[in-house]
C-alpha cells in the first residue's frame, strides 16, 4: 500500500511510532505542506492509496 503523510508540523512521539510502523510494511512518502504547491500535493494524493495529515 502507498501511504502519503502530509505534515503541517513536526511529528510527536505517537506520530513517529505510527510512521515507523507504516514504513515497515508499506511504501511511505512524507512531505511538508509548505514545500509543495497545490498541484504537486494533488498529484501525490491521487497517486497514493492512503493519506495521513499531521
Amino acid at each position: 500500500m502507498k501511504i502519503l503523510y502530509i505534515l503541517k508540523r513536526d511529528l510527536d512521539e505517537s506520530g513517529n511510532r505510527m510512521l515507523a510502523r507504516h514504513k515497515a510494511s508499506n511504501q511511505v512518502t512524507v512531505v511538508r505542506i509548505e514545500e509543495k504547491s497545490a498541484d504537486e500535493l494533488l498529484d501525490l494524493v491521487e497517486s497514493h492509496d492512503k493519506l495521513i495529515m499531521w
